[in-house]
């Protein structure tokens, strides 16, 4: 026979809920002492447990007696009320590697259905990171008294897919054997059983539940057990009881009625507001705060967004006002925390990348100066690290130290090299003990536990840490002393169950586990506090200011879920969308009665989160009378204000600064000389040509795994030259012997540069550069069975033969570095050649001139820039060939033709491509628009910037807006005295 329903008591919701729920508790009692000694309150969390026990001692106060306090609790520990007298459930430490060490064991077809991708490594750390959102969606299970299994026979017909829930329920039988094995206890079997056995504790005569609104089904199923093992439950519910109707036995709002019913909300124009982001929110809330503070107890703020607490901490610490928010500080956040994080990453097989992370952590960088670079600064030690890097591109540490070393003493000679009389000798490379230093690191962390590593290794990098206040340090030491305490946790568990757990995966575990943790702190009560949406209910302050009441927050809900689809929870009892609805509906409309009379409740919502996602406003916003629905909705569906847009609303980006390039020194080098390629640049666009040129500008990526365009050619370069060197094969007409060879050189110049371990983007690189020039050494065959030579190879001006001149173009020096030259052996004709590794093959002609097509900046540019070719208007953009072919031409009394040798991607197209048709009109065009772009520079000619081209190198730079990104008066003004100075002359 069913028990009865609990009784009901319903609290006056005229007053907040903490002071109506005082004031039934105090119902009745006599003066002087009042003793609750002997009953249990049920308080949905352990701030409310907090304000309950506080506003009992209050209100004792001034009625001028005592109260014997009641047991105040939260649901959860009404559960094991029914726990057998020593059992302890398996701690999630243990619970993880069993359930790890058990996917491991199983088949990888047995767990199709759960892993229908196959893990790129079904190893320990995949099955640990498996096993931790196998038992996330297992806890949330726990909530309805259902294991897996349950689950799997509940949805029987209600899933799409039952053999996922078959599989999870095959694996929790296995993992639930694993651990009863090793005498463990598992926690859902345990606090189902403990629900169903749970009786008051001694000397509890009557159990109250006061203002639970969402009780899970194993929290019910646990205060049934109470009442039928004799003590009364009471159910106190925050509302009239002429609404009793719509609200079941436990107190939780009837989603068939909350869902629906109009929330009225007073003065709703004044009183709801739209605010672009979570800063403006924090701004509100900040103001409301500061107008507050001359009268204490009058305001309660919150907010169901988590942004914007931060931002308002953030904004208060600004403008010195004590804001307090009471979840405290996430320990993921901590710097501790990501430290560790760090930490385990480069003990996972010590990649080199994961090593570049970690030594960039202050803390561990100057413990490395310290022990291993100590005549080096920080700066130093980071940029030789990332220059090395780039150059190197290692997989891991170990890899790294040969090429490290290697590295170490070229830049070493190549400083000696340069040394001038008097100066000091070159200090070497750092890298080298850097990396024996981060070797020895990780060798301490596998030949000893990971907790006295990590004791050791904190010790080392923190024991002199000065702490800028009191608060900081508490916060550092807790922090501290959570992870090695979770640690010590998760060792234990790896032992039970996982014992060939090595560091890294312990370290990771230990995280896994410490993920939801806070850092909490005191408030001495003179700050104010944020409270989350679910603790407002709690708070009696006249006042009340909620922001981010937005669709997702308030009210919650959960968009979409894998394993628990919204109809899946309806079948298994746990909270769905319409149920949190209900709630939030109910708790919106029961803060606002109970300051119908005295006070005042505000609604902020944002149009946008602080990354610029567009919100909706809640529903909650929306359920006011049918009457007022269309212009409620018009006001917050509104496109925002414009000036709204510009002095609140950001754009989704907005240029934090603007550049000012430094004019150059009359003498530098950009006066001085230049190279072939450089052309190009300036063509293009004089103001980048000036950033790359002049200013020495490059992008630079310290995170490199892979060949740039740069690095690709010069691997493809100089495997060419090792053939033209080469004086067996240099000549040969034999496609396959010469692809060999160059496949050959490839690989090994690649093994010199980057090691015998190649990262696998390098590696497929290489494997493509080889296939090219396998391509190629059908071109090259064919050339020589044609009768052209090599004359000179990679070959630099003003180097050319039995030349000592430099190359002069207007008095500027050129330079450049000649690909291939070759003469045809039996007409002596010579050619310049030049190879191109472009993803698609180029021709000449194109690569030089383009047509003219009348556009402004075309229009803009200067004549020298715009030739008459074959009786049309082109424009230079590149001289390279035309330059080298009047070089070398001059240089050898004869014409020269001039072409690209094409090894693109698609290795078919592989091809040579001869500029046919130039001839000397055209050489000279070029040459002229050399002596335009020479004359142009030396004036400080570097502006306008171009909108666009082609390939920028700066484009990270200019945003949307290149020319606003950057103030160029300097430059202005330096041209200016350019131009006066050549006048005067």
């Amino acid at each position: 026979m069913p028990s009865p329903p609990p009784e009901r008591r319903f609290l006056d919701w005229s007053r907040p809920l903490l002071s109506a729920a005082v004031e039934e508790l105090w119902r009745g009692r006599p003066a002087g002492t009042v003793d609750l000694s002997s009953w249990a309150i049920v308080v949905p969390s352990s701030s409310a447990a907090r304000r309950l026990r506080g506003a009992l001692a209050e209100r004792a106060s001034v009625d001028g007696g005592g109260v014997l306090a009641p047991l105040v609790l939260t649901p959860e520990a009404v559960v094991r009320w029914g726990l057998p007298e020593g059992a302890e459930p398996a701690s999630r430490a243990e619970t993880i590697p069993a359930w790890a060490a058990t996917l491991l064991e199983m088949d990888p077809e047995e767990t199709r259905a759960l892993f229908p991708v196959e893990p790129v490594s079904r190893d320990l750390a995949w099955a640990l990171r498996a096993a931790a959102e196998l038992l996330r969606l297992r806890h949330t299970l726990e909530e309805s008294a259902r294991s897996a299994a349950d689950a799997a026979r509940d949805l029987s017909g209600h899933t799409p897919e039952p053999e996922r829930w078959e599989t999870l329920a095959r694996v929790e039988a296995l993992a639930s054997e694993r651990m009863e094995a090793a005498s463990r206890r598992d926690s859902l079997t345990l606090r189902v059983h403990a629900a169903a056995e749970a009786r008051a504790p001694e000397g509890i005569a009557e159990v109250w539940v006061i203002g639970v609104p969402d009780s899970a089904p194993l929290v019910r199923g646990a205060l049934h057990s109470v009442r039928r093992n004799g003590t009364p439950v009471t159910v106190c519910i925050h509302a009239p009881e002429s609404m009793a109707h719509t609200f079941d036995e436990w107190g939780r709002p009837i989603p068939a009625v909350w869902t629906k019913r109009e929330i009225h909300i007073p003065d709703a124009e004044k009183n709801i507001r739209l605010l672009p982001g979570p800063a403006e929110q924090a701004a509100a809330i900040l103001e409301e705060i500061k107008n507050a503070r001359h009268t204490p107890g009058a305001l309660a703020t919150g907010s169901a967004d988590p942004e914007i607490a931060a931002e308002l901490l953030d904004q208060a610490g600004r403008e010195r006002v004590d804001v307090f928010d009471p979840e405290g500080l996430p320990l993921a956040r901590h710097e501790l925390y990501q430290l560790l994080a760090l930490l385990t990453g480069y003990l996972r097989g010590q990649p080199f990348g994961a090593a570049g992370r970690l030594l960039r952590q202050p803390a561990v960088l100057a413990a490395a100066k310290r022990d291993a670079a100590y005549h080096f600064s920080e700066t130093e030690l980071l940029r030789v690290w990332d220059e090395f890097q780039a150059e190197r591109m290692p997989r891991s540490v170990p890899a790294a130290l040969p090429l490290a070393e290697d590295h170490a003493n070229a830049a070493y000679q190549r400083a000696l090299d340069k040394l001038q009389g008097g100066e000091e000798t070159p200090k070497r490379s750092p890298v080298p003990a850097l990396l024996r230093w981060l070797m020895e690191m990780a060798r301490g962390f596998s030949s000893q536990p990971v907790s006295q590593a990590l004791t050791e290794w904190l010790e080392m990098l923190f024991g002199d840490r000065k702490f800028a206040s009191p608060p900081e340090r508490n916060r550092f030491l807790i922090a501290l002393d959570t992870l090695l305490e979770t640690l010590a946790q998760a060792e234990r568990g790896a032992d039970a169950f996982t014992p060939d757990m090595d560091a890294a995966a312990r370290l990771d575990l230990a995280l896994t586990l410490a993920r939801d943790a806070h850092l909490y702190s005191e408030n001495d009560g003179s700050a104010a506090e944020l409270h989350g949406w679910l603790e407002l209910p709690w708070r009696d302050e006249p006042d009340l200011i909620v922001a981010g009441m937005n669709e997702g927050m308030a009210p919650e809900s959960v968009v979409s879920d894998a394993w628990l689809p919204d109809g899946a929870r309806a079948v298994l009892d746990l909270k769905t969308n319409d149920t949190r609805l209900a709630r939030d509906s109910y708790l919106l409309t029961a803060m606002i009665e109970s300051r119908k009379g005295a006070g005042r409740v505000q609604l902020l919502a944002g149009r946008a989160a602080s990354g610029g996602d567009p919100l909706k406003p809640g529903r909650l916003l929306l359920r006011c009378p049918e009457a007022e629905l269309p212009a409620r909705a018009l006001r917050l569906f509104a496109e925002p204000r414009e000036e709204e847009n510009r002095a609140a609303m950001p754009p989704s980006w907005h240029r934090a600064w603007v550049l000012t390039p430094p004019a150059p020194p009359r003498d530098a080098p950009v006066f001085q000389r230049m190279s072939v390629t450089a052309f190009s640049d300036y063509l293009a666009c004089p103001f980048r040509f000036y950033l790359k040129h002049g200013l020495g500008m490059r992008e630079y990526d310290a995170a490199k795994t892979e060949m740039d365009a740069r690095d690709f050619g010069g691997l493809f370069h100089d495997s060419m030259q090792a053939l033209h060197e080469h004086e067996d094969l240099k000549d040969s007409e034999n496609a396959d012997a010469v692809a060999a060879f160059l496949r050959q050189t490839a690989a090994e110049i690649a093994r010199r540069k980057w090691g015998a371990d190649l990262t696998v983007p390098l590696a497929m690189q290489l494997e493509s550069a080889q296939n090219r020039l396998s391509a190629v050494a059908r071109v090259h065959t064919a050339e020589r069975a044609a009768g052209w030579r090599c004359e000179s190879v990679e070959i630099s001006f003003p180097n050319l033969p039995n030349s000592t001149e430099p190359v002069k173009i207007d008095g500027m020096e050129i330079r450049g570095r000649i690909d291939l030259i070759e003469r045809q052996k039996d007409t002596g004709a010579l050619r310049v050649l030049d190879y191109k590794t472009s993803a698609k093959p180029k021709q000449p002609r194109e690569a030089h001139l383009k047509n003219m097509t009348r556009s402004k900046t075309e229009l803009d540019l200067p004549d020298w820039q715009l030739p008459v070719i074959g009786g049309k208007p082109h424009r230079w953009t590149n001289l390279q060939l035309p330059l080298y072919a009047r070089i070398v031409g001059s240089h050898y009394g004869q014409n020269v033709a001039v072409g690209y040798i094409n090894a693109p991607l698609a290795v078919s197209q592989t091809a040579l491509a001869m500029w046919e048709d130039v001839d000397e009109a055209t050489l000279e065009s070029a040459w002229q628009c050399a002596v335009g772009a020479v004359r142009a520079i030396r004036a400080g000619r570097f502006f306008p910037p171009a909108e666009k081209v082609e390939y920028d190198d700066f484009a990270r730079l200019g945003f949307r807006d290149f020319a606003e990104s950057f103030d160029l008066r300097l430059l202005e003004k330096f041209a200016e005295l350019r131009g006066a100075e050549a006048k005067d002359r």
